[in-house]
């Protein structure tokens, strides 16, 4: 959906917050429950990394756009 999106600040912002719901309701559930195995959860942490870092990326570009 976003392939053809111009790189603004807005759409990194919005992307972020989408992030922050996955992956804050991801990982804050199984630390609610009290499961924190980290092998269990590595495959959120790299996830949440990765997409982290797709944020950090489109931000540069939304500045760079201007």
């Amino acid at each position: 959906m976003t392939r053809h999106a111009p790189a603004t600040r807005s759409l990194a912002e919005i992307v972020a917050v989408m992030g922050l719901a996955g992956f804050g309701a991801t990982l804050g559930v199984h630390f609610a429950i009290g499961y924190t195995d980290p092998l269990h959860l590595a495959p959120a942490y790299a996830g949440c990394v990765l997409f982290a870092a797709a944020v950090v990326q489109l931000a540069r570009a939304a500045r760079s756009a201007r």
